[in-house]
């Protein structure tokens, strides 16, 4: 264990923390949303709707998502690793240079798991839902192994490319993902995961990264003021 039998380190995890559960945080909804991507373009797939525009859109969204989850999970490791570096030297707070990054450094893990996450996941299961369609609800696996309607079904729930069982196959695994006792269990879990998002919300408002941004629209009006042919060559 990293912290084992180190009291110090122990009790300082809250007030002094590098970034781990951001980096654990990260990794862990990156990896569902991959999951649920993928899960939602092969249920499209089986059910003939891949080469719809409409489900194009929606899932070709999921995987641009995906894309900037993978940016913010190597963000969060770099973070991560920066702040356990200065942290080492005795430092308590990261500071940027105000320049080439802002001089106060938010925890780019920390936000995504309080916004950019669970509107994703949440995002990525309705999408499954819309791809997936009544088809989750209509077939179990007892009726397939039931001899008088299973030879049925290798008839009648066959897709392109995909035999019934495999198409039976996905669509229960869809419905374990949107609407069973985990799949609800699951979405709520995303949702609510770093706690209320309005009082996350206020804290992130409370923090000094607002007053940096604020204060940069103060600084450009007063060097407008200070130039003021300047305004005339934007106009």
């Amino acid at each position: 264990m990293i912290i084992d039998s180190d009291l110090e380190a122990y009790n300082g995890m809250l007030t002094a923390r590098p970034g781990y559960t951001p980096i654990q945080a990260t990794i862990r909804s990156t990896m569902k949303l991959r999951f649920l991507a993928g899960l939602a373009t092969a249920i499209a797939r089986a059910n003939g709707r891949d080469k719809l525009p409409r489900f194009q859109a929606a899932i070709g969204e999921l995987i641009a998502l995906v894309s900037v989850a993978e940016g913010i999970r190597a963000g969060a490791v770099t973070e991560g690793l920066r702040r356990a570096e200065a942290f080492a030297r005795g430092e308590l707070r990261v500071e940027g240079d105000g320049l080439t990054e802002p001089k106060v450094t938010g925890v780019c893990g920390g936000a995504a798991i309080n916004f950019f996450f669970p509107y994703v996941n949440t995002k990525a299961a309705d999408v499954l839902r819309l791809a997936a369609g009544s088809g989750v609800l209509a077939m179990t696996a007892a009726d397939y192994a039931n001899p008088e309607v299973g030879p049925l079904m290798d008839k009648w729930l066959v897709g392109p490319g995909i035999d019934a069982k495999r198409r039976l196959e996905l669509m229960k695994l869809a419905w374990d993902m949107t609407g069973s006792e985990f799949g609800s269990r699951a979405g709520l879990y995303e949702r609510l995961y770093s706690g209320d998002p309005e009082i996350n919300a206020q804290r992130w408002f409370r923090s000094g990264i607002t007053n940096e941004c604020e204060a940069l629209v103060h600084r450009l009006r007063s060097e407008d003021q200070r130039h003021p042919r300047r305004q005339d060559r934007v106009g």
